[in-house]
């Protein structure tokens, strides 16, 4: 009867009564079916859009958290500073006693009174944590004293010089490296760490941007995926 759906008006006229009878049926049956199928694909999109709702809000929600944990983890280094390089000719029993000397080296006294803790990280750095982040502060305005200071640094065994550098979570320096990278490739003007927070600025005349985010990064300049675009940069 598949062939009979195109029929012509000639071959209606030699159906009879019965046949005619059954074609109306087939095409109310095709009929009906196409209703339902019309009320189900009503009803999936109508799912569909739930559920991109959905998942733009519990995608929402883990920024949030994300950012949280972020924050959470940088708040702990806040009054931290990082020192490199740290020779490997200098044993873990004598680098704080080494660390407060360089450090004394800014012109301002530093003893165990005011370093808790000073610890070796991997790549040839230490990590030292104040009991005061005013100490901190001041020691890391002073940091550029140093580089006046290397005689001195080289009678300490800090043979290759010291810098001193913020103390950034690992998610911190993940983000950090992505805007220095677009600095690098003249995407953005300026990008800076200040009071435990990454800055990016557009332009030289642009506000500051504060970013806690991949997404942070994305809005900013236009992009549905920082790491696809980075990637496509090299």
């Amino acid at each position: 009867m598949a062939s009979k759906m195109a029929l012509t008006r000639n071959q209606l006229k030699n159906l009879t009564k019965e046949e005619v009878i059954e074609e109306c049926l087939k095409w109310s049956k095709i009929s009906t079916q196409l209703d339902n199928i019309e009320k189900e694909f009503t009803a999936l999109k109508s799912k569909l859009k739930s559920t991109k709702s959905l998942n733009r809000e519990l995608e929402k929600r883990i920024v949030s958290l994300e950012i949280d944990q972020l924050k959470t983890s940088q708040y702990q280094r806040k009054e931290c500073l990082e020192l490199n390089p740290i020779n490997e000719d200098i044993d873990d029993e004598n680098l704080e006693s080494l660390v407060c000397k360089a450090l004394s080296l800014t012109g301002i006294p530093v003893s165990h009174k005011i370093i808790p803790s000073c610890h070796r990280l991997k790549g040839n750095r230490a990590i030292v944590k104040f009991i005061s982040r005013k100490d901190r502060n001041n020691i890391y305005a002073k940091r550029m004293i140093l580089k006046e200071k290397s005689k001195e640094l080289k009678s300490l065994g800090f043979n290759d010089g010291l810098y001193i550098c913020e103390s950034l979570s690992n998610a911190n320096k993940n983000l950090f490296y992505k805007c220095r990278t677009l600095k690098k490739s003249s995407i953005v003007d300026s990008t800076w760490f200040f009071n435990n927070v990454i800055n990016i600025r557009l332009t030289p005349s642009s506000r500051i941007v504060k970013i806690f985010h991949n997404s942070d990064i994305e809005k900013l300049i236009k992009v549905d995926n920082i790491d696809d675009y980075l990637s496509n940069l090299n």
